[in-house]
């Protein structure tokens, strides 16, 4: 599946999916929002990272391309493998 699938299949509307993009993700960040000790720090370290973000479509793209990596990419541990 890929991201654009993934908007479809979650029914996001045409007007909100035409304004997401899939994101660049690095491992850092991927291993780090898997843990639910920083994943408040992750959320404001994110938010800041993406600075103004008026109707959250970027926050939205990437909390989207995390969900579509953790299913798509079986050589990274699953987030309940601690």
């Amino acid at each position: 599946m890929n991201f654009q699938e993934l908007c479809e299949k979650i029914g996001l509307p045409e007007e909100v999916r035409e304004n997401l993009k899939e994101e660049e993700i690095d491992e850092a960040l991927y291993r780090r929002v898997c843990d639910p000790k920083a994943w408040e720090q992750v959320v404001k370290e994110q938010q800041a990272a993406l600075g103004e973000d008026k109707n959250g479509y970027r926050m939205l793209s990437v909390q989207l391309t995390l969900a579509l990596r953790a299913r798509t990419c079986p050589k990274t541990p699953p987030c309940n493998a601690r």
